[in-house]
């Protein structure tokens, strides 16, 4: 059965539960086109695009925690938190993983397009590891603004700055070091997919070290459906060089009353929080390859405010950072 059939039966089932990794968002529409990939460069593309698709804004978003996660129709659930109108699921999944070299390769290539982007552009970069493991070719990277003023990173923000809870008191030595509006890896909608898989995919094979890579115009940086949904995030440091992350996604109001489900690989600990009275789950992924320490631990739970809908994280890539420091982090946060 063809993914395309299994994925309308999955959506008939399951009528408003959207049964794809949302939390990696424009990736399922990666995935999808680029099954079709061989009829879209013989000419075929029609029979694909011909009719513009729209997805639910559930479905774009983009955690950085849960990239490059793949599909995965059979998985076990990890956690479900749920406040009553909005529901969101994490799973895990045995998808492929990569190797340390295809890590350190992927790394590096990133690496070197982002230093060659000024701040707040961004790029596609192609990126033929993940292809190898039949993932999502396409990243998109970020050269984030850096605002070292919190005040005026809230004014960036959708929604106001009331919306978004700060920390008030944080584990000792962490202090605030800089706000960005996007996080440096973002996701590709299916239009830039479109324009640049085969593009990039030849220029691949011509590049020195095979890195293939196109900037965005602000039209297409900005333009996008999802680009409203772009992770707004906080980093704390400390005099070891230790960071705290604090992610924030707002939930659009038409994704109310909606199951979103994330599948991930790599999670090997998870354990249910009291966070003064509401519910969280904290976990660790040991197989987070965009991550320096090659894991990331988080907490994260739902927060409402004004009737809008807040889904928050609070990360750390930093072996030095442990989960009581960021408990203590979400439990002072205001």
């Amino acid at each position: 059965m063809s993914i395309e059939q299994r994925l309308t039966d999955e959506l008939k089932r399951q009528g408003k539960s959207i049964q794809c990794p949302a939390a990696v968002g424009v990736r399922t529409e990666q995935l999808f086109d680029q099954r079709f990939a061989d009829k879209l460069s013989k000419g075929n593309g029609a029979s694909v695009f011909a009719k513009p698709r729209r997805y639910s804004q559930a479905i774009m978003i983009a955690l950085c925690l849960l990239l490059f996660s793949g599909i995965a129709y059979a998985s076990t659930l990890l956690y479900q938190l749920n406040d009553g109108t909005f529901s969101f699921q994490v799973s895990s999944n045995t998808q492929k993983t990569l190797d340390a070299q295809q890590t350190q390769a992927v790394r590096e290539r990133i690496n070197q397009v982002r230093q060659q982007l000024a701040s707040g552009e961004s790029a596609v970069v192609y990126v033929p590891e993940l292809n190898k493991i039949k993932l999502p070719p396409l990243v998109k990277v970020n050269q984030p603004q850096s605002y070292t003023n919190i005040e005026v990173w809230q004014k960036q923000l959708v929604g106001g700055p009331g919306l978004y809870k700060l920390p008030d008191k944080l584990p000792e030595g962490f202090a605030f070091t800089e706000g960005r509006t996007v996080l440096p890896i973002g996701a590709i909608d299916t239009d830039t997919l479109r324009d640049n898989l085969e593009t990039l995919k030849k220029q691949s094979k011509d590049v020195a070290a095979g890195i293939a890579w196109k900037k965005l115009t602000a039209d297409r940086t900005h333009a996008q459906s999802f680009g409203a949904q772009e992770i707004p995030n906080l980093i704390y440091q400390n005099t070891k060089g230790d960071q705290i992350q604090i992610y924030y996604q707002l939930i659009p109001d038409g994704e109310k009353e909606k199951t979103v489900q994330a599948h991930i690989t790599g999670i090997e600990q998870v354990g249910k929080i009291n966070l003064k009275g509401k519910e969280a789950y904290y976990s660790v992924n040991n197989h987070a390859f965009l991550s320096p320490s090659n894991q990331s631990q988080a907490l994260t739970w739902i927060g409402q405010e004004n009737g809008q809908i807040v889904l928050y994280s609070v990360i750390s890539e930093s072996v030095g950072v442990s989960k009581q420091d960021l408990v203590f982090t979400a439990e002072h946060m205001k």
